[in-house]
């Protein structure tokens, strides 16, 4: 007998709570031919204005970046000099390769005298340039701590120091690491306009374990936002690879070094802000419990949204340009950001003194610990189910926007014995 669509979408559900993280939140509410008809006019005027103007500001952000490649032309222009004559006949090599190198040490040079200031200008120019790009879609963000006896932390003895706090993610530095739930392209967008971090990705090894993966940086000026909103968008499938860091010591030193906080989704995939996905064990390894290594400096972000028709921005599933024109068409809405700072979370295990007989402290429990923490911080709940589970849902949904009914129903099928 077959079942209504909406009937087979609950075999991706969490059977603990009934609730399916992945579905993609009803963007307007429903309506007659001509209400639809007034709506779409008004979208494509709104989509036709501020594309014009979102794409000189996400320009100008790409500017920016092209700060942290000067060397690259001086790589390009050694290039062109060892290239074999068969490949550039026709190219005047030394006079093209003598121009890249002069024009790389040209850039190169006034660089050199920003490092002393390279987080603050670099920083400061891509903040504004990111606030313009929320003024122009309309999005306001709404920020708030973590509220400790709402999560169940325990109370600063000194209780003026909450107020003391002052703006949610104040205090994130260099060397911190953001550990945070992944809902849309926007998450992306408003890490990089308030912390300029390094956005990193978690890959699963062949010997089962975890690596996190930073980004190529140059002298820890470059924000890798545009390969960060890129996955954010268009779903990639996760790689697998066994080089990369292990343990958040070793992505909190990188992170020191470079000169930039470093965020990680450990979910590896996005949700509807409804329920928090597993994460990764990316906290495999306790910390060394050496007395010369800095505390590790955890903060927790909660991305969430009003659950109310056409108020969620979330993108679990569904077409990244049919997401982009909702954005880029809405007049104005609010997104949720509740912050819960290193000085409240959780400290991270520590491996026991040598001679000191206690039980070696289990990571992946903090780490559980830090996702139950996130979900509270969302008034949401804590699902059993993975970035596969969202792979196989959207697989799922191409199957049947394709008409292709049979691989549909298999893999409801399959879902069923799962």
């Amino acid at each position: 007998m077959a079942m209504d669509t909406r009937e087979k979408f609950t075999k991706w559900s969490d059977k603990t709570t009934g609730i399916n993280p992945f579905l993609s939140p009803q963007r307007a509410p429903r309506a007659g031919l001509a209400v639809r008809a007034a709506r779409a006019a008004v979208r494509a005027v709104l989509f036709c204005i501020k594309v014009p103007l979102l794409a000189g500001l996400l320009l100008g952000v790409a500017a920016l970046q092209l700060m942290v490649t000067p060397p690259l032309l001086l790589v390009i222009a050694a290039g062109l000099n060892a290239a074999p004559e068969e490949f550039l006949p026709q190219l005047p090599r030394a006079e093209v390769a003598t121009g890249f190198a002069a024009y790389g040490l040209l850039l190169c040079a006034p660089l050199g005298f920003l490092m002393p200031l390279k987080k603050f200008p670099a920083q400061v120019v891509r903040g504004v340039l990111l606030r313009a790009v929320f003024i122009v879609l309309g999005i306001n963000y709404a920020e708030e701590h973590g509220k400790l006896r709402q999560l169940g932390l325990p109370l600063p003895k000194d209780r003026s120091s909450l107020k003391r706090l002052g703006r949610p993610g104040a205090g994130v530095k260099a060397g911190d690491i953001i550990l945070s739930n992944h809902t849309c392209v926007l998450d992306v967008l408003y890490l990089a306009r308030r912390f300029g971090p390094a956005f990193a990705t978690i890959r699963a090894g062949a010997d089962g374990a975890f690596y996190v993966k930073p980004p190529k940086t140059f002298l820890g000026l470059g924000c890798n936002i545009f390969p960060a909103a890129f996955n954010a968008l268009f779903f990639p499938e996760p790689a697998t690879s066994e080089v990369g860091l292990r343990g958040l010591e070793e992505v909190a030193a990188w992170a020191k070094s470079s000169g930039v906080p470093v965020v990680l989704f450990p979910e590896c995939a996005k949700e509807n802000a409804t329920g928090v996905l597993q994460w990764a064990d990316v906290a495999s390894r306790a910390g060394s419990g050496d007395p010369n290594t800095p505390a590790l400096r955890v903060h927790l972000f909660a991305f969430g949204f009003e659950q109310n028709i056409g108020c969620s921005f979330a993108h679990p599933s569904g077409s990244p340009l049919g997401y982009l024109f909702w954005l880029c068409s809405r007049i104005t809405g609010t997104a949720k950001v509740t912050v819960l700072d290193a000085q409240h979370t959780p400290a991270f295990p520590t491996a026991p003194a040598p001679g000191v007989r206690t039980r070696a402290p289990k990571p992946s429990a903090w780490l559980e610990e830090c996702r139950g923490l996130v979900a509270k911080m969302l008034g949401a709940k804590v699902v059993n189910l993975s970035a596969a589970d969202g792979s196989s849902f959207r697989a799922y949904l191409y199957a049947l926007a394709r008409g292709d009914s049979e691989a549909a129903k298999a893999m409801a099928d399959k879902r069923k014995k799962v």
